[in-house]
């Protein structure tokens, strides 16, 4: 058995369950640890009982399994696998005969089977299949819908962070401005100071060269 197309495979069908891991461990009696194990091929030999209770409970069958593990080995390596098995559960639902071919009957022990018995039979694989491509269409739906809340939250996300950022930015610019007013207002103070000091030191000038001429006439007339 191929682990890593297994692992791959029942990985993504349990994202398309729209269950948590938590979820599948509490039906399927299996720890979170070995699931992850199991999804990441770290099992060199995956229980079969453990593989099937996994399947049951993401709401698929084994039956299932073999076909999206078929589908899985076609794909490239690097193909999502989870998007790539919803597009294979669309193409079942738009490739699926509306009505089977009578070579699909159930033949009596005489090896004959009436035209109402193959009807009746035709109608109830039809069903059947209706039945269970309906349920992987719901099982895709609420797939997206998971998707689109998730893409919610991290959109929220972001916006708050982004709204912080902005506040943080709006209150740094605020600081910055307000420290330049300070520094403006305080170099202006200094100018004013600085201008007294210049117009005291030329008064003082004026009187010192006012005393000199009036001490030189007092001493010229003495």
């Amino acid at each position: 058995m191929n682990t890593v197309l297994l692992g791959k495979t029942v990985k993504a069908m349990y994202k398309l369950s729209g269950k948590t891991l938590t979820q599948l461990a509490d039906e399927t009696g299996l720890t979170v640890d070995t699931l992850n194990n199991l999804f990441y091929a770290r099992l060199q030999k995956p229980s079969f009982l453990g593989v099937r209770a996994l399947v049951s409970a993401t709401g698929y069958t084994v039956a299932d399994l073999d076909g999206f593990m078929a589908h899985a080995e076609k794909l490239p390596a690097d193909a999502d696998i989870t998007e790539e098995f919803t597009k294979y559960i669309f193409s079942v639902k738009e490739t699926a005969p509306s009505v089977l071919p009578a070579s699909t009957c159930k033949k009596t022990a005489g090896g004959t089977v009436s035209h109402e018995d193959c009807c009746l039979q035709v109608k109830t694989m039809n069903e059947e299949h209706e039945h269970q491509l309906d349920r992987f269409r719901a099982t895709h739906l609420h797939y997206v819908e998971q998707l689109s809340e998730s893409h919610k939250e991290q959109i929220a996300q972001m916006e708050e962070s982004n709204r912080r950022l902005k506040e943080h930015y709006d209150h740094s610019v605020g600081e910055i401005k307000k420290a330049h007013a300070q520094e403006i207002d305080r170099l202006e103070q200094e100018m004013r100071h600085l201008k007294r000091l210049n117009w005291m030191l030329i008064a003082a000038l004026i009187a010192a060269a006012a005393a000199v001429i009036a001490i030189s006439l007092l001493l010229r007339r003495g």
